[in-house]
């Protein structure tokens, strides 16, 4: 095993968290009315920590439709709207889920490689180079 396969890992979805929340909370707002103050905001709440734990991570760039569509959701939540707030939270899913797929698409899409000869010859020039220069 090479120190380059070692090394790799698989990259994370952006938003997975964010995606898994949202999906709570669209099944929380099924079937609330507008007076279940408690629910709203513990949806509301849940919503916040994964925004800031997407944003923590670096990956509030990479789903931007997703997050301003939770953002819409939780605006709509503070006016205790749960059909509206359900409606974003609904597009906020579909953005997520074409970003997932997106990112497993470039995860397995093969990536161009020099070869052992493109590596070898660059550095063996770079070495000569560096051989051939006299100090000072």
């Amino acid at each position: 095993m090479t120190r380059h396969q070692a090394r790799r890992r698989p990259a994370a979805i952006p938003g997975s968290r964010l995606h898994r929340e949202v999906d709570e909370a669209v099944r929380k707002l099924q079937d609330i009315g507008h007076d279940d103050e408690r629910t709203l905001r513990l949806v509301n709440d849940s919503l916040h920590g994964a925004l800031a734990y997407t944003a923590a991570l670096g990956e509030t760039c990479q789903i931007a439709s997703a997050v301003a569509a939770v953002r819409d959701a939780e605006s709509h939540l503070d006016g205790a709207d749960p059909e509206q707030a359900r409606a974003a939270l609904l597009k906020a899913l579909q953005c997520l889920t074409d970003a997932a797929k997106a990112a497993t698409q470039r995860r397995t899409a093969p990536s161009p490689r020099l070869g052992p000869d493109d590596h070898g010859a660059a550095a063996a020039s770079t070495h000569r180079r560096t051989a051939a220069t006299p100090p000072g």
